[in-house]
């Protein structure tokens, strides 16, 4: 993923992908905290409007069959549980 901000964010997020199937229901996801090549970048250490490039990969349940699938990929305040727009 690339992620950037416009302006400084004053609360460490935390990211999310979610693997959905035709029907709308979770079949995997992942959650982490952000980082870069070199390790771990929280948000609150992001500088507006430079890229941080955060490499993931999703495990998919050995059992899921082949079709079309909706991946969205997000971040949210771990405290509340409320994501960004």
């Amino acid at each position: 993923m690339y992620w950037h901000t416009t302006q400084p964010i004053d609360t460490d997020l935390t990211a999310f992908a979610h693997l959905l199937d035709q029907d709308g229901k979770r079949v995997a996801q992942l959650d982490w905290q952000p980082h870069d090549a070199i390790g771990l970048l929280p948000t609150t250490a992001w500088i507006p409007d430079q890229p941080v490039v955060d490499t993931q990969s999703i495990v998919l349940p050995e059992e899921l069959r082949a079709g079309p699938y909706r991946l969205i990929v997000g971040l949210y305040n771990w405290i509340d549980g409320q994501r960004l727009p």
